[in-house]
């Protein structure tokens, strides 16, 4: 059993094109696969998130491939800092059987993760 996430890159300016294909390879046919794109905050204090892209399909075989393609939100971008970070990952799941593969990828206008430095007082 196998989800597998492919795509034509993994940084990106906001508000730019998300395109991929999503493979699969299970015994019997799975009911429903779920492709989700979602942020969260990691770090000091509490965490945060939101899904912002979900899609399903009901494959008709147990081995196959969807290509997908969708726009991509203007934020929030992607942050790394000693006290918080922002990250996307995009996820591909089947519930029976239970199987997933998720995908980091990097939303930015400097198309990398912006890094926060330490403000010396």
């Amino acid at each position: 059993m196998s989800i597998q996430i492919q795509l034509e890159k993994y940084s990106f300016a906001p508000g730019e094109k998300l395109g991929g294909v999503v493979s699969w390879a299970f015994d019997k046919v799975p009911p429903l696969l779920t492709l989700e794109l979602a942020w969260e905050t990691t770090g000091k204090g509490s965490t945060d998130g939101e899904t912002v892209h979900s899609e399903e399909w009901k494959p008709d075989s147990p081995k196959g491939s969807k290509a997908f393609s969708f726009q991509l939100p203007r934020g929030p971008i992607s942050v790394q800092s000693k006290l918080i970070s922002i990250q996307w990952n995009l996820e591909c799941s089947s519930k029976r059987p239970e199987s997933s593969a998720l995908a980091s990828i990097v939303i930015s206008h400097m198309e990398r993760v912006v890094r926060l430095e330490s403000v010396s007082e």
